[in-house]
């Protein structure tokens, strides 16, 4: 099979609000119940010439595809039955599965000449550099100045059944909190190691969001 990939060239679509133009693809990436779903959805709900790659559900399906075929290989070679070994695949393994599933997707889009916008946790800020430019425009999320407890709150106030931590205990959800941030720290720091701009959705996310996706626009959409 031939891969194909090139960054995409300016090209003119329509969306529902008019014509616009579209120079770059979008990666977004950072810690969990930062905002990048909401950007994601915003966009694709305001223009259709965008196609998502849902990061995370790759990820979720590959780990379980693998897990399960690991079980069914163990249990014909020695006829016994084991749980399901569970895979924690790294940033790199998954940055290249995802350029991989980006650039047929993007092969497929171009006679619609729709752009791709991905949102995924589960990448480094270098990995994306490595795999995903120029190709993309990269968006780093995540809350290093909440604490904990403020976190917890914000994630229970606007959970639904949707999210993943609508389901998680409160114990489960004071370790997760702490992670969020501590990761978004360090995320942080690789973004000025690696001058990518960081945006810390930390205190009013909404107000912050709103002026994430304005400035998606500025950069990338310009509007007739």
């Amino acid at each position: 099979m031939v891969i194909y990939s090139h960054a995409c060239p300016k090209l003119r679509v329509l969306s529902k609000k008019g014509g616009i133009n579209i120079s770059k693809d979008i990666l977004i990436i950072g810690e969990s119940r930062c905002g990048k779903s909401t950007i994601t959805n915003y966009l694709l709900n305001k223009y259709n010439n965008y196609e998502p790659i849902r990061g995370d559900s790759l990820e979720i399906a590959l780990s379980s595809t693998l897990s399960r075929l690991d079980a069914q290989d163990n249990a014909n070679s020695n006829g016994s039955k084991r749980k399901f070994k569970i895979f924690n695949l790294s940033s790199s393994i998954l940055a290249q599965y995802f350029k991989t599933t980006y650039e047929e997707i993007k092969f497929d889009l171009r006679v619609s000449q729709k752009s791709i916008i991905i949102d995924t946790h589960s990448l480094t800020v270098e990995d994306s550099i490595k795999y995903f430019r120029p190709q993309c425009d990269i968006y780093c999320l995540g809350m290093p100045n909440e604490t904990p407890e403020n976190l917890k709150l914000k994630i229970r106030e606007n959970d639904t059944r949707n999210d993943w931590t609508y389901y998680t205990s409160n114990m489960i959800m004071d370790v997760t909190c702490r992670n969020i941030i501590e990761n978004s720290k360090y995320m942080q720091e690789e973004c000025e190691k690696y001058h990518v701009k960081f945006w810390d959705t930390s205190g009013d996310r909404k107000h912050k969001l709103k002026a994430i996706i304005e400035e998606i626009e500025k950069s990338i959409i310009n509007k007739k």
